[in-house]
């Protein structure tokens, strides 16, 4: 990276400290204004109206938490902007919390014009054609209700995607980010599988039957891949540790703790996406210099791992469900001949069906980031989320192939958490998954600057 484009990355980082650390004293009149309004607005409904209908209290309890949550964003947005990162494990209702403090620190951070996002030119031009795509393609639409609402969800996640290159360029904020969402993943894994083995009062809420997890998500298949990033930057720290504050050995714990949570998911895809992961991360490290030192250490970790996750499910009786969940399964042939009826349809418009009109329109859900974008925005929308998909891996290649780091988070677990969402794209709709617009935009905003801190090692890999 040149003097100058170090020098670029410092001031803007340093803009990003400034809005997201709020420490001026100017906040303290506006913030002890919402609060008052807030709770003003609660209690006088309660008082001036004690028999109102509870649809009329509960959203006068919202709006006052709204103008509370405000206010602490305004206070703390860099303490909130962390929260968000653990917020991420939080979303079995929707829209999530987590949806509500980004929106709220986005526009915040827009309407006080210190937003400077860092995106690769590239994915500029793909992203504005594929947005707007989306947009014009709701003319289409069967049910235009349903189709904005999937819309605005599509559009706010893209919007997030960007926000977060101009967060991730300071090295603060993006460690604090990712130390949240580690810990917050691992957690929910560990509680989640001690709830499947060993059951506590309340553990029912983190089970989708009597053999899975699925934690504080409404699905294993999300769980699961939710971990795998987490799990990647756990592994790569492990091999050489410069992201997270604590030592090797809690990375250790992390890890396993993760890939556990994975495990006990029993989601087909998430395994996939674990395994590319993982493999991934190992082949790019050993090529580094002093890799193979770095690979015997990680690899000591995956085969403890492997074990204690293979004693686990034979001491519990679970060994006959995996066997029985790596096999096909009754469903998936109509799940693929979704598939292939949304890749046949998808020239009966030019523009497409339209957002979320993949289940209106036929018989299954296609399961299938590719097979959505065919049907709903047609042979372009397809062309164009492939591309999109393909050109972050290979930026993120160009990461892991220079050995750059992204204030800390590994370019090898970036590649591998990248090219796992890319193959589980297949067999699920990851479109509106968080995870993959915060692992794009990391993989952007290195991308962009060319990695905002070089790491150590000035090893590259071959090619």
């Amino acid at each position: 990276m040149s003097v100058h484009r170090a020098a670029v990355a410092r001031r803007r980082s340093v803009g990003v400290s400034r809005v997201l650390d709020g420490r001026s004293d100017s906040w303290f009149v506006p913030v002890s204004a919402l609060l008052v309004v807030a709770i003003g607005a609660w209690l006088g409904v309660q008082l001036t109206n004690p028999d109102a209908p509870i649809a009329t209290s509960v959203a006068a309890a919202g709006a006052a938490g709204f103008a509370i949550l405000v206010a602490f964003v305004l206070a703390a947005p860099m303490a909130m902007f962390t929260t968000a990162f653990a917020l991420l494990a939080f979303v079995i209702v929707e829209p999530a919390p987590v949806d509500v403090v980004f929106l709220v620190l986005i526009t915040l951070t827009v309407a006080a014009r210190a937003v400077d996002p860092l995106v690769p030119g590239a994915i500029t031009v793909l992203l504005v054609p594929y947005v707007a795509l989306t947009l014009l393609s709701i003319i289409n639409a069967r049910d235009t209700v349903e189709s904005v609402r999937f819309e605005l969800i599509t559009l706010y996640l893209v919007v997030l995607g960007v926000w977060l290159t101009w967060t991730f360029r300071d090295p603060r904020a993006t460690r604090l980010a990712m130390t949240a969402y580690t810990l917050a993943a691992a957690a929910t894994a560990g509680v989640s599988t001690l709830a499947r083995f060993a059951p506590f009062p309340g553990g029912d809420a983190l089970l989708y039957d009597e053999f899975r997890v699925q934690g504080l998500f409404q699905d294993p298949n999300v769980f699961a891949a939710f971990l795998v990033p987490a799990a990647a930057i756990a592994l790569e720290d492990i091999a050489r540790p410069r992201l997270f504050p604590w030592g090797r050995r809690v990375s250790m714990v992390v890890f396993m703790t993760l890939v556990v949570g994975t495990l006990v998911a029993f989601s087909r895809a998430g395994w996939l996406n674990l395994f590319l992961a993982c493999t991934t991360v190992i082949l790019v490290t050993a090529f580094r210099r002093g890799g193979l030192r770095q690979v015997s250490r990680v690899a000591g970790v995956i085969l403890a791992t492997a074990i204690g996750g293979l004693v686990l499910l034979v001491t519990t009786g679970s060994l006959d469900f995996l066997q029985e969940r790596t096999q096909l399964e009754s469903y998936d042939k109509y799940r693929f001949g979704a598939q292939s009826s949304a890749f046949s349809e998808m020239t009966d418009f030019v523009l497409g069906h339209g957002p979320g009109q993949t289940e209106l329109g036929l018989e299954l859900a296609t399961h299938s980031i590719y097979g959505r974008s065919a049907y709903e925005q047609g042979v372009l929308g397809l062309i164009l989320i492939t591309t999109l998909m393909l050109a972050t891996l290979a930026f993120a290649w160009g990461l892991a192939r220079r050995d750059v780091d992204v204030n800390g988070v590994g370019s090898a677990a970036l590649l591998g958490s990248w090219l796992g969402l890319v193959a589980s794209g297949f067999f699920i709709d990851t479109l509106h998954w968080r995870h993959l617009w915060v692992v794009a935009a990391l993989i952007w905003v290195g991308a962009a600057s060319r990695g905002l801190r070089t790491s150590p090692s000035s090893g590259t890999l071959p090619g």
